[in-house]
């Protein structure tokens, strides 16, 4: 014997339907922050490489000037900004403590350093995303011919 069942599948349906809904947007919403992480991803790459570029043609140039310069990159990456200092940096020569290190005169001066002023070049690469601000940054070393003489100073 049948028994009837009025209404259940009308229930059935509705709650199956609520059931795939929340299953939905819950994928919608993690394809959603997969989207926008793969989106920074690509921007700090881009940016790395932006920045490696900067850099490289920085390390290049000779008569560097000591100071700050700022600009756009042009093209597919108008949304980066570019900063890069120029400065002088002063290495510190080591100390040397020849009771310690049982050295002679000759070794000792060894540790002289043939350059004592190096160029500090740092580098940013900025832009925004969705109202946020993302930056990267670096700093690098190069050798003080690449810089401009100072005033009264000849090469």
């Amino acid at each position: 014997m049948m028994r009837r069942r009025n209404g259940y599948m009308l229930v059935e349906t509705v709650m199956a339907m609520a059931i795939l809904l929340a299953g939905s947007f819950t994928i919608h919403a993690a394809m959603r922050q997969a989207a926008l992480m793969r989106a920074e991803a690509q921007d700090y790459t881009h940016a790395r490489f932006l920045l490696e570029e900067l850099v490289g043609r920085l390390e290049l140039t000779q008569g560097l000037e000591p100071g700050g310069n700022a600009g756009q990159f042009t093209g597919d990456f108008e949304r980066f900004r570019w900063h890069y200092m120029v400065s002088r940096y002063s290495v510190p020569s080591p100390i040397v403590i020849p009771e310690e290190a049982q050295m002679t005169e000759s070794r000792a001066a060894r540790f002289e350093l043939p350059q004592p002023d190096l160029g500090k070049i740092r580098a940013t690469v900025s832009w925004e995303r969705m109202g946020q601000r993302h930056s990267v940054t670096v700093e690098t070393l190069t050798r003080s011919d690449r810089l401009a003489p100072r005033p009264g100073e000849g090469r």
